[in-house]
């Protein structure tokens, strides 16, 4: 018995809804259930594990979809019953640290200013569409918008981000993960030490490779400013890097200053670099997938995230912790690596080393030269490199470091191809993810080393956290080893291993 309920032009936060519908799967007779907004990533999805009903297929991506399969009608109802009224509950009230009163959540920034006049950031998480009118209110406001919403347009980003200039404000966004400011984490951030580095980055996940990896080093980190992947493309200009160095320049506990970002339009990366070389302190430029650079002056430049870690520790006096030796193993000739990542940086990363590598046929849903693009990213094919936290799979549900269920699914599936010799993942531990990503990606490992019974199918895994982190870095990958998953300390060692197996 499949019984669906649509909620016309009704929003939900998509991680409220995962937890909705998680809650009601445990309620009795009920087999399988979904919530979430009808977009066609998930109409797909729920085709997938065999839900999709009439009802479903007309809704639109702004209405709430409620599908419940149940042992019986009643118990099909009764789920439906707990989901809406979970959707349709009343407004969250917070309770204040200094009385214990407690008064009704605010339902604009004024009303958010007027119980914490202090604030000067807003961090920003609502449907792209309705994410430039509140960044702009911000920014009227003397706050500095922190957009976490991604579905932003170009010109409403670059729009704000001039408007930021002139009023002496910084726009951290759209589409930023991650910020560690002061040591405090907005958005997916990592419980690192205080320290001399520096980090200005349009790469959030990459921003967390970098802090974690300076941590389980020995070194701190003093603030990280993510200002959104776009921020050096052509039209933006790199404003918001531009404007986050001038503030670490300035910042006197900061000693080292990283800059991270995916490729960068080569005009803008040379216009930051020309302020950078004005910095009275050395800096570190990691531009993945951009022309080799010569160091010069204050200026050293890294092609991975590891090696630009390691450049920084080193002038702290530290070095970046040496990798454990990886099995070599060389796989079938002709088989295929299929790589499923969460965090977009990290798969950056990935198909840049398999391009520079010579990884061919390769394809990716991001886009590179030397990689094609996939006709249909939900289909891997021949060497794949997918970012799963890209904009068609996020639309209307949860990032993957936060609902790992589309991932997980995806891993079995590509286990279960004969072709798939090797299979890559990421696991972003932090604040704002999965509080067990490991534990509930298990089931899911288990299935794929069950699927190939030839023992052909290995498994390679990064962890990216801190051992401070609420996840508990140690546990996860133990997690991990015990369920024949190999281990590796940075996203670019597992890579490179990959590369040796395949190559031999």
């Amino acid at each position: 018995m499949i019984q669906t309920r649509v909620k016309e032009n009704f929003y939900q936060d998509s991680v409220k809804l995962m937890r909705i519908a998680s809650s009601i799967r445990n309620m009795e007779g009920v087999e399988e259930a979904s919530v979430s907004m009808a977009t066609p990533t998930n109409l797909e999805l729920l085709e997938r594990i065999g839900i999709l009903t009439p009802e479903a297929q007309v809704a639109s991506p702004d209405d709430i979809l409620i599908v419940v399969r149940a042992a019986s009608e009643e118990q099909c109802h009764a789920a439906l019953e707990a989901a809406e009224t979970a959707i349709c509950g009343g407004g969250e009230r917070v309770a204040l640290e200094e009385d214990g009163d407690t008064f009704q959540a605010p339902k604009s920034l004024e009303r958010a200013l007027d119980y914490m006049p202090e604030a000067n950031i807003a961090l920003i998480s609502v449907p792209g569409k309705y994410a430039f009118s509140l960044a702009d209110q911000a920014l009227d406001l003397g706050v500095n918008p922190m957009i976490f919403s991604d579905n932003v347009s170009v010109e409403e980003e670059r729009t704000l981000k001039k408007k930021a200039v002139e009023k002496g404000l910084i726009v951290m966004g759209p589409d930023c993960g991650t910020c560690i400011l002061d040591g405090a984490c907005l958005g997916f951030g990592n419980q690192v030490r205080r320290g001399p580095i520096g980090i200005v980055g349009a790469a959030g996940t990459g921003i967390q490779e970098l802090a974690c990896l300076i941590h389980q080093s020995g070194g701190g980190i003093s603030h990280a400013i993510g200002t959104g992947g776009r921020d050096l493309s052509r039209d933006i200009g790199g404003i918001s890097m531009l404007q986050g160095l001038e503030c670490l320049a300035r910042d006197e506990s900061t000693q080292v200053i990283l800059l991270l970002s995916k490729p960068a339009d080569p005009a803008v990366a040379d216009h930051i670099l020309e302020r950078a070389r004005q910095v009275a302190k050395p800096v570190i430029v990691c531009f993945l997938g951009g022309k080799r650079r010569p160091d010069e002056g204050n200026l050293q430049f890294a092609d991975t995230m590891d090696l630009a870690a390691d450049l920084a520790l080193r002038h702290t006096g530290l070095t970046i912790t040496a990798p454990e030796s990886a099995k070599t193993d060389s796989i079938v000739e002709g088989k295929h690596i299929r790589a499923l990542y969460t965090g977009g940086s990290l798969a950056y990363e990935a198909l840049y080393l398999f391009r520079e590598a010579g990884v061919a046929p390769l394809f990716s849903n991001i886009h590179m030269d030397g990689a094609a693009e996939l006709a249909d990213p939900m289909r891997p094919h021949d060497h794949t490199v997918l970012d799963l936290g890209d904009d068609v799979f996020t639309v209307g549900r949860a990032h993957p470091m936060i609902n790992p269920e589309l991932r997980n699914d995806m891993i079995a599936a590509q286990a279960a191809e004969a072709d798939t010799a090797v299979l890559l993942l990421d696991f972003v531990l932090g604040y704002g993810c999965h509080p067990d990503p490991v534990g509930a990606a298990l089931p899911a490992l288990e299935k794929a080393f069950a699927l190939r019974p030839d023992g052909r199918l290995r498994i390679l895994a990064h962890v990216c956290g801190a051992d401070s982190d609420p996840q508990d870095l140690c546990a996860q990958e133990e997690k991990l080893l015990r369920a024949g998953v190999q281990t590796f300390r940075s996203n670019a060692d597992m890579v490179r291993a990959a590369i040796r197996m395949l190559h031999g």
